[in-house]
């Protein structure tokens, strides 16, 4: 029955999808590499599992990172040499942002990557999950922001 029937819910007071324990306790632990599923909803196809991959395959995604404008203001510079290089099942880009563990104003880091349609993330140099660089192992808030899904 879980295959057919989808839905989230936010339980927390800020209503802000606050990370359980357990998954606060992995990303604790994280050295360089962050491993995680991600499902946005509207690309999200209850039948297969997987989400849908329309953008990859109408030639809509960019080369580089979308997240430079307004609202995101990311300065990152994530980007593949040729569309070629764009995963075949990519949904769309989305932007990772690691906060303070206490105060959610303070952004650690940011890292932009492509979203799979198995909710798996692929850095732009093909590594699976999204790579932070100089971060110490530490309790943070894990923000995932999206275009438009």
């Amino acid at each position: 029955m879980s295959q057919d029937f989808y839905n989230r819910i936010d339980l927390t007071t800020d209503n802000r999808y606050t990370l359980a324990k357990v998954t606060k306790d992995i990303v604790a632990n994280i050295d360089k590499q962050l491993i995680v599923k991600v499902y946005l909803e509207g690309a999200y196809n209850v039948a297969t599992g997987l989400m849908k991959t329309n953008l990859v395959n109408n030639n809509l995604l960019p080369n580089s990172q979308p997240f430079n404008t307004s609202p995101w203001n990311y300065n990152g510079n994530e980007n593949v040499a040729t569309v070629n290089e764009i995963p075949n099942n990519a949904v769309d880009w989305v932007l990772i942002e690691l906060r303070d563990a206490t105060n959610s104003d303070i952004l650690i880091a940011q890292r932009a990557a492509f979203l799979l349609n198995d909710g798996s993330l692929q850095d732009v140099n093909g590594r699976a999950g999204a790579s932070f660089l100089g971060i110490t192992s530490n309790n943070y808030q894990l923000v995932v922001r999206s275009r438009n899904h």
